[in-house]
């Protein structure tokens, strides 16, 4: 997670998921940002599920 300042003065949230499968030789990311902190807070329970259902066929 990361947080910064728009050049407004608001603030943004990002969240970053990352997996490497050496056996297929590729590398995923998944990134998601959002102005509002708390709210991506309050879903970060959500977002990790989602992230950990992801798998590469």
């Amino acid at each position: 997670m990361r947080r910064w300042t728009r050049p407004d003065g608001g603030p943004i949230t990002s969240i970053a998921y990352a997996w490497n499968d050496a056996a297929r030789d590729i590398d995923l990311v998944l990134k998601g940002h959002y102005d509002d902190p708390d709210l991506l807070e309050a879903s970060l329970d959500a977002i990790d599920d989602f992230a950990k259902s992801i798998w590469i066929t």
